[in-house]
């Protein structure tokens, strides 16, 4: 261990009811506060971080977006002498709302703005900085996306923190986008322009798995000749890849700075209250999590397009460098539909296909095979259908039988095929890339939805290929809608992470589309299914 003297002036700011929130958009039950306030206070953690203040809350119990400082008040033990922060983004909160500081409690506010904030309304800024100081809290600065500052930024910023004279300066890591040496850079001119009371503050995100190493090395920069506060949520609970852990740098401060936190009430706190929100709510290490780092985007970018469109990683990295810089660092989901239409819409002259697939079909009814779970549980009535009616088979996302037809209109499902079938023909739209060059490409613009987030399902797409061809009759296997009570593939493999709290959103507006399909065809396409599915009235 090291026996560093001035150990002490390394503390922990644990903000997983305030950061760890944003992932379950702060809804956390008032128990699961309180409980997690205790076992942090029983670590000995320095700070703790007990979630927004907002004007717009509606707060009424079990959320830590709170309205007044008095509803986050009464969540919190009273005398222990802890110190407490609440996060205020500019513009979501007047600083001459705020009340004089209580007096049961020790609590400071952290105040957090852009760069475009500072750069447009530097005075404003200041005078709401000042506002909170003079009512009596402690004041904490956060820039957002510190690594986004120029040198001469950087050091008008440091000039507005010196004159207002915080408790901390935070170096924040928005995007989880800094390596060693862009902490090097920007902690070398803060720490030789700040002044030295004033503590500094490192806020890290993991989505290139930095956060962990990042707090070592501002620990070891600051060499005791200054106050340094890292933040930390239990698990490293946070949007996308996650924050650094609590647990982590407490244990590491234990063992190599001869600190005393309880570690065991850290691990304790993690299995109460945290483990549970990873099911519905995955965070960690991924590579769509490691794009959002290399482009600064923000972590909602991200999570918009692997729920909604399940991309391969490579494609997620191609439609972030798409997006517009200024608005990679916050999110408008028209903005990334737009994006993703216009890189999957290149022109294609799909004509040639069409013609050969309307001989294919010529006559004959189409039995479309979706891959639900039906497919197994009611095999016997697509085996009979088949007997009776001779169909031309295509299954959608998978392979059926080897004498009909795959159709394909996501990426990852095809190049997930381990084999081809020697012979078979292969239907794709042509945002799909092609494996074996026999395969029959489709125009992905003709094929998809006009409108809707989930425009590009499969099944509609090739619903909607088919209304090209002059079929005269459909019958729909296997597309049983989502469920959280019953399988939702008869493959286990084929399953996508998707939330469960999705599956409702996704049901009412396949339901939709349906409807819309089987409206505009009436009278052309006699469309059925024959399997059990929650969208058999809609059609």
């Amino acid at each position: 261990m090291i026996q560093d003297i001035n150990s002490n002036q390394i503390e922990i700011l644990d903000c997983t009811l305030r950061d760890g929130g944003r992932l379950i958009d702060c809804a956390f039950r008032d128990g699961q506060v309180s409980g997690i306030v205790r076992r942090l206070n029983s670590a000995r953690i320095d700070i703790i971080e007990i979630g927004f203040l907002r004007e717009n809350a509606a707060w009424s119990g079990d959320s830590t977006f709170f309205r007044r400082i008095e509803q986050a008040e009464s969540l919190l033990p009273e005398g222990t002498g802890q110190r407490y922060t609440l996060f205020i983004d500019y513009g979501y909160y007047a600083a001459e709302d705020l009340p004089a500081a209580p007096e049961k409690i020790n609590v400071g506010i952290r105040y957090g703005f852009t760069k475009k904030d500072f750069l447009e309304n530097r005075e404003t800024l200041k005078r709401e900085m000042l506002e909170i100081k003079g009512r009596g809290y402690p004041l904490y600065f956060q820039c957002v996306n510190t690594v986004g500052y120029s040198v001469s930024e950087l050091l008008s910023l440091i000039a507005l923190a010196n004159e207002i004279l915080p408790v901390s300066f935070g170096i924040v890591d928005t995007y989880g986008s800094m390596y060693q040496d862009d902490l090097d850079r920007i902690f070398s001119l803060v720490d030789s322009e700040l002044n030295r009371h004033i503590a500094i503050d490192f806020h890290g995100h993991n989505n290139m798995q930095m956060a962990f190493a990042l707090a070592q090395r501002c620990v070891k920069l600051c060499q005791g000749r200054r106050k340094l506060i890292l933040d930390a949520t239990l698990e490293g609970m946070g949007k996308c890849a996650g924050n650094l852990g609590t647990e982590l740098v407490a244990h590491y401060l234990n063992q190599k700075h001869g600190r005393n936190y309880e570690f065991d009430q850290l691990l304790d706190a993690a299995d109460e209250f945290i483990g549970g929100f990873k099911q519905d709510h995955p965070w960690g290490y991924s590579l769509p999590a490691f794009m959002a780092g290399i482009y600064q985007a923000h972590p909602n970018n991200v999570i918009y397009l692997t729920s909604k469109f399940r991309l391969a990683s490579k494609d997620i990295r191609k439609i972030l460098s798409l997006i517009e810089e200024p608005k990679r660092q916050r999110y408008d989901y028209d903005n990334i539909q737009r994006i993703y239409k216009n890189y999957f819409s290149m022109p294609y002259d799909d004509n040639q296909s069409i013609d050969w697939l309307k001989k294919q079909l010529s006559g004959r009814p189409v039995l479309l095979i979706a891959a639900g779970n039906t497919v197994i549980t009611h095999k016997k009535n697509i085996e009979n259908y088949i007997q009776r009616e001779n169909p031309v088979i295509i299954s959608v996302n998978f392979v059926f039988s080897q004498e009909g037809y795959a159709f394909f209109g996501n990426d990852r499902r095809y190049q997930k095929l381990p084999d081809i079938p020697k012979g078979m023909d292969i239907l794709l739209t042509s945002n799909v890339e092609a494996r074996t060059g026999a395969e029959h490409i489709f125009n992905y613009t003709r094929c998809i939805a006009e409108s809707g987030n989930y425009f590009d399902n499969s099944a509609l797409m090739l619903l909607n290929l088919l209304s090209c061809t002059g079929t005269g009759k459909i019958r729909i296997a296997g597309m049983d809608g989502f469920s959280m009570e019953t399988a939702n593939y008869f493959n286990d493999s084929d399953m996508e992470p998707r939330c469960g709290a999705q599956f409702e959103v996704v049901n009412r507006e396949l339901e939709e589309h349906l409807r819309r399909f089987a409206q505009s065809n009436r009278g052309h396409i006699d469309i059925r299914f024959i399997t059990p599915s929650r969208f058999e009235e809609a059609v």
